[in-house]
């Protein structure tokens, strides 16, 4: 489940219809454009190139931003890859 409360987006961990609050995400401002990306299927690439744009950044730091939040996503069981 996502919320976005007083400009910060939470991401809130459901596990068998109940909110696991021990494990809120809060995401700041990279971290929430990604987590809107993922909404369709996206390669790890095109998220670097979108947030090196967007947010001015270059590529090494974007290509670190996205590898270090993809993994905690994984890691949360929040996200899995997607094959094709």
């Amino acid at each position: 489940m996502t919320r976005a409360i007083a400009g910060e987006t939470l991401v809130i961990p459901i596990a068998r219809s109940t909110a696991d609050l021990e494990s809120i995400f809060t995401l700041n401002a990279v971290a929430s454009r990604i987590w809107q990306l993922l909404e369709s299927p996206v390669s790890p690439s095109r998220l670097v190139e979108t947030i090196e744009r967007e947010f001015d950044v270059s590529e090494a730091d974007a290509a670190r931003d996205v590898a270090e939040f993809l993994d905690s996503l994984r890691a949360a069981g929040l996200i899995a890859p997607v094959e094709g």
